[in-house]
């Protein structure tokens, strides 16, 4: 970026430095200063798909989640509309603003156009649920993500975590986290579901000496 920034003074309007600049302040995760140079890449009416990509992306990592969500609206309309990544970072941004039916419709797009793989999407969907209070479809979401990647401890110990928020029996409860404990038994989340494992077996025992 230094080296441009001469150049960038005596020809503030032209296309090629700028859209250099705007890349390496993207690289560098100045996100503020590549909105900067892409929306003024814009104005001078170098309109393509990368660079309208790229500006939703840099105002999504600015926190702009509206703006985020503009720009990728204009991706979307513009150039291609079954880019299941998009989705997936509208969903996230619509979440953010609290728009829960926006983010739960995204990336149920995003499941739709994703293949093969679809645990980050099923794990977000199941996120967007507990942010809606279902329980129920926020457990099998995350167990549609487990099953994509099973040998994923994140998504085991998660799915424990979902069953223990849905269902209502203890023992039900424990039999996940034991589950997990068992399938994953180097996982930095066994302390945590042990510790959930022993408070439940004690609630268990409680409630039957009653």
């Amino acid at each position: 970026v230094i080296t441009a920034q001469p150049a960038l003074e005596l020809y503030p309007n032209d296309i090629k430095i700028n859209s250099l600049i705007a890349q390496a302040y993207l690289g560098a995760k100045h996100y503020d200063k590549a909105i900067e140079h892409f929306e003024l890449l814009f104005k001078l009416g170098n309109d393509t798909d990368f660079n309208r990509k790229n500006l939703a992306w840099s105002y999504f990592n600015d926190q702009q989640w509206q703006l985020a969500i503009e720009n990728y609206e204009k991706y979307n309309r513009d150039y291609e509309d079954k880019n299941s990544l998009i989705y997936f970072i509208m969903s996230k941004a619509y979440l953010q603003l609290d728009q829960l039916e926006q983010a739960q419709d995204h990336i149920e797009q995003s499941i739709q156009f994703k293949t093969p793989e679809l645990h980050q999407e099923y794990l977000q969907l199941a996120t967007v649920y507990v942010r809606l209070g279902d329980f129920k479809n926020a457990f099998y979401a995350t167990k549609k993500a487990k099953n994509e990647k099973p040998e994923d401890d994140v998504l085991g110990y998660q799915y424990a975590i979902a069953a223990d928020q849905y269902f209502a029996d203890k023992e039900k409860k424990l039999s996940y986290y034991e589950e997990f404990i068992e399938q994953y038994p180097t996982s930095r989340y066994q302390e945590m579901a042990n510790a959930r494992a022993k408070d439940l077996r004690k609630e268990i025992f409680l409630s039957a000496k009653k």
